[in-house]
């Protein structure tokens, strides 16, 4: 699951409020009047993707649309590129200086906690995720009862297919769909590797997905038939590695 620091872009102010106390170049005006005046410089981080002019600059464009439902606040951007699925590798490795804001898969959480590289979430911001998501959601940006990310997309993943190759019955079926025509998945990827596994009965920290010291079981005959499974999909000719999921290309 993919999920924000803190979000600075889109969430509230009261949320915003638990980013900018934390940045040590953030300066509160407590003679002002009304919202309280705030200068800071934010580091925010996301995929190349959502920074793209082709995708019309995402990230910035929410950020400066905060920006502007702020008036009183004096903030300065600086943007980095850091992909959901590379935060918990490179966030880590110097966490003062990686961004303030950034996007992360849930199953980095732990090791992000590990390296004092994420805080906890409190007050309002920590209600409001609590508010707005089920509890599975909440478990899964959560460490020992704390609140660390804001949800922002969950672990789904689904299938596009040409209605004109695949009947409503094909697609039920990845054999019979791959016996009638091309089928793309990313097989080299463990996010997506990981559903032959879990099919078949493995497990990843445990049977609910709660328990960290359980660890990933893909042992015995469960884990031969998943891994012999995605061997005999790799040798199919109409089978092709590609990054999209499981996407007719005929």
């Amino acid at each position: 699951m993919k999920f924000k620091r803190l979000a600075a872009a889109v969430m509230a102010a009261t949320m915003c409020g638990s980013l900018f106390v934390g940045c040590g170049n953030a300066k509160k005006d407590d003679t002002a009047t009304g919202e309280e005046k705030i200068t800071a410089t934010i580091k925010v981080w996301g995929c190349a993707e959502d920074q793209a002019d082709e995708n019309g600059k995402w990230l910035q464009t929410m950020c400066d649309q905060f920006n502007s439902e702020h008036p009183d606040w004096d903030l300065t951007f600086e943007y980095g590129v850091c992909s959901e699925q590379d935060a918990g590798k490179i966030v880590p490795q110097d966490p003062e200086n990686s961004g303030d804001v950034y996007f992360f898969a849930n199953d980095q959480l732990q090791t992000l906690v590990d390296a004092n590289a994420i805080a906890k979430l409190g007050g309002e911001t920590a209600d409001y995720v609590k508010k707005t998501n089920s509890d599975a959601i909440v478990d899964s940006v959560s460490v020992d009862g704390a609140v660390y990310g804001v949800p922002f997309t969950t672990n789904t993943w689904f299938m596009y297919y040409d209605k004109s190759k695949f009947t409503d019955s094909d697609v039920k079926s990845l054999d019979k769909m791959l016996e009638k025509n091309k089928v793309a998945f990313n097989i080299t990827e463990g996010w997506y590797m990981s559903s032959f596994f879990l099919a078949n009965g493995c497990t990843y920290f445990g049977k609910d997905g709660k328990d960290n010291s359980a660890g990933v079981d893909i042992s015995g005959d469960k884990g031969t038939q998943a891994t012999q499974a995605m061997v005999s999909l790799v040798n199919n000719p109409n089978f092709v590695n590609d990054l999209r999921v499981l996407v007719s290309l005929a």
